[in-house]
């Protein structure tokens, strides 16, 4: 307990440095490692400033609570804890959400300077007399890579040192009620937040936004729809990113209400947690292909484009599916990847559009209604064949009236090149 304790307060100390800058020299070093792969995944945390108080010399308490957060995330007592929570090189950008609506302030940006266990094997193995005279002396790649990362702790201090002058932050806050008005989300809403050359987006949001919520009483369904109404209203976009919150106080139907007001915002909840934890996060995705095409409706054909990425077991993380129709329909998919001679076949969770539906629950049959995406389809396949794909949505309860058969079918090519 007591080394616990200890590297935690090293990791707090670490962030009431000296001031410095947003993106400090040294922090870009490792996201375009020669000879290594490039991580698919980018993270993302933003800081809701309404929990975020200046500091001019004197260290405020109030901070303690997201401080202990970032130390948790980014300066874990075991470098294993880093590697559990992030890919190697993957990139970080820390961002402040103004509570007076202006938009969000890069706190730092940078990639974490670490290698994976079968990298550190390659390359510990490599090199021959060259290599272990280098690792004698203490100028090797590994070595390296450790010394980074006591640089990558420092300036990630530095920078939120400068990051509390009083200067920096809001005067004042926008009216905080209701969520779709409140400063948090016209600040989200000012820039994109989302850079997919960096990769897929991971958003983790300390925000305790049950605060938004603590009125709600009544059912889960209306909690989802009061959620729904708020997502409608705020009209933010975060491109289809997984996303976590963490600083959830109490229970009641706050997370059911944000659940589907992040649907509506274009993000999936992956995860949530107190103040003094971290969520669950998925695994890292491991493979990431987009597609575009066709799908066929009665009535006409429209643009589907799908980005599907997978686990190392095939099953798929923050993977979307969007057809542009007279407004735009998306959603999150889940499901598994099996691939084989013959090429690859997706199979869907059997829930699907079901998403959209607030009363969805697992002892109540679905609701299957043309207000809802595809109808509330919940059923998805495709098979993958080089680079083409088709595919079909379904349901064994619809039919989809002017079609032959009961599927909309669809059907496409990759774009590696493509951003979504």
């Amino acid at each position: 307990m007591w080394a616990a304790l200890r590297i935690g307060a090293f990791g707090l100390a670490a962030l009431i440095a000296l001031g410095g800058t947003a993106r400090a020299a040294g922090a870009e070093d490792y996201c375009n490692l020669k000879g290594f792969s490039v991580p698919l995944r980018q993270t993302i945390v933003v800081l809701d400033e309404h929990h975020v108080f200046a500091e001019d010399g004197q260290r405020d308490g109030r901070n303690d609570g997201w401080r202990r957060f970032i130390a948790n995330l980014l300066l874990p007592e075991s470098q294993s804890a880093l590697e559990r929570n992030f890919q190697p090189r993957e990139r970080v950008t820390i961002l402040l959400a103004r509570k007076d609506g202006a938009g969000t302030k890069t706190v730092f940006s940078g990639c974490l300077p670490f290698y994976s266990p079968a990298e550190r094997t390659r390359i510990e193995t490599g090199g021959g007399y060259v290599r272990a005279f280098s690792s004698f002396i203490g100028t090797d790649e590994i070595t390296a890579a450790k010394r980074a990362m006591d640089l990558f702790r420092i300036q990630l201090g530095n920078a939120f040192r400068s990051a509390l002058d009083p200067a920096a932050l809001s005067r004042s806050e926008q009216q905080d009620r209701p969520l779709s008005t409140s400063g948090l989300v016209s600040s989200l809403k000012q820039g994109g937040i989302v850079n997919f050359s960096y990769g897929l987006p991971r958003i983790v949001l300390y925000s305790d936004l049950q605060r938004f919520f603590s009125g709600l009483h009544g059912t889960i369904e209306t909690a989802r729809q009061a959620g729904f109404r708020e997502g409608n209203a705020a009209d933010l976009n975060l491109q289809n990113s997984e996303l976590y919150v963490v600083g959830l106080s109490g229970g009641g139907l706050g997370r059911d209400a944000l659940e589907m007001f992040l649907l509506a915002s274009h993000a999936e909840l992956a995860g949530s947690s107190g103040a003094a934890a971290l969520p669950a996060f998925l695994p890292p995705p491991t493979h990431v292909a987009r597609y575009q095409g066709q799908i066929l409706y009665p009535d006409n054909k429209y643009v589907l484009r799908l980005r599907l990425a997978t686990d190392q077991n095939g099953n798929a993380v923050n993977s979307w599916l969007s057809v542009q129709t007279s407004n735009e329909q998306y959603l999150p998919i889940h499901g598994v990847l099996t691939c084989g001679g013959s090429g690859c076949t997706f199979n869907g969770d059997q829930v699907f559009a079901q998403l959209w539906y607030a009363g969805r629950s697992t002892s109540r049959p679905p609701r299957l209604d043309s207000a809802l995406p595809f109808g509330g389809a919940r059923n998805l396949a495709l098979h993958i064949s080089g680079k083409h794909f088709d595919g079909s949505i379904s349901d064994p309860l619809i039919r989809f009236e002017g079609l032959k058969s009961m599927k909309l079918e669809f059907f496409g090519t990759s774009q590696p090149s493509a951003q979504f």
